[in-house]
């Protein structure tokens, strides 16, 4: 018997990302921004509205290490700001979100 993994649409996964979101607790910065710096303040702080309010752009992936990657956009102050996130989903839920800091 063949079980093949689930595939979750971006539509379906938008608001399982906001609800994680609204508890910052749920999110991790991998590398986490420098704190006390105007920088790393402004940083979380665009990241986690983006998380809130913003699209994911193309296709959720499966990855090797069982998580859902996935990019998130958001235009804000006459810019786009876009965040690589992956997401620790449990069935419906998503229990934690991983934000990507660092260029591939």
């Amino acid at each position: 018997m063949v079980i093949s993994r689930f595939r979750i649409t971006a539509n379906a996964l938008e608001p399982r990302v906001r609800q994680a979101a609204k508890d910052s607790a749920n999110v991790v910065f991998i590398p986490a921004p420098e704190k006390r710096s105007m920088a790393g303040a402004m940083l979380f702080q665009q990241a986690m509205s983006c998380l809130r309010e913003g699209r994911i752009s193309g296709k959720p992936v499966f990855t090797e290490d069982g998580l859902w990657e996935f990019r998130m956009k958001r235009y804000a102050a006459s810019q786009w700001f876009s965040i690589k996130v992956a997401a620790s989903v449990d069935g419906a839920r998503v229990e934690k979100l991983y934000v990507i800091l660092s260029e591939d």
